[in-house]
């Protein structure tokens, strides 16, 4: 889940057609030509959030890494628009993105007025919440997905944080902050 951060705030100080064109479609445009560049699935736009997922419908061996390589690109993508945005509009938004590990139940679901097809979850759950506890320009992950890793990933560490509850059960997750060097 990619989330902008500040966004609310943007959209009471930018005309409606700049805040579409210049800011959600733009930012919707890097972040999904990221995904799809690295084999994940542009699910849904949902406000000023994109969710995406990485393994559905058919997993491959390189998920874990495709997944944190694209959350790195993305987020130096949008240090370049944030650049951008912060000449011509005065302000930005940050980008925080959370990245949750797990099954998840994929499929048609809505009414006969409307279907969408869509995936759910815990693992959709996690990267929510995560996205939401989020700094702007961060990302946080769930340590399992680190877990799937079989070799370090070159300009990127892991820093563990404490565990936090996700969810109505409110389940302790193990998380970790991804970092990137300065070259990324």
């Amino acid at each position: 889940m990619a989330r902008l951060r500040g966004f609310r705030a943007l959209a009471h100080r930018v005309a409606p057609e700049m805040l579409v064109n210049e800011v959600l479609d733009r930012f919707f445009t890097t972040a999904s030509e990221a995904v799809l560049q690295y084999g994940g699935v542009v699910d849904k736009f949902v406000g000023e959030s994109l969710l995406a997922v990485f393994g559905w419908p058919a997993g491959a061996q390189d998920d874990a890494i495709n997944t944190v390589t694209c959350a790195r690109v993305l987020q130096a993508a949008f240090t370049r628009l944030r650049a951008e945005w912060q000449g011509s509009l005065g302000t930005a938004p940050a980008l925080s993105i959370g990245i949750g590990h797990g099954l998840v139940i994929g499929g048609s679901i809505g009414s006969i007025q409307h279907q969408d097809y869509t995936v759910f979850g815990d693992a959709v759950d996690i990267a929510f919440s995560l996205s939401e506890r989020a700094h702007g320009g961060e990302t946080l992950i769930s340590q399992s997905l680190t877990a799937q890793l079989r070799e370090p990933l070159e300009g990127i560490t892991f820093d563990e944080f404490p565990p936090i509850k996700v969810g109505d059960d409110a389940v302790e997750h193990e998380i970790v902050l991804m970092r990137t060097d300065a070259t990324s």
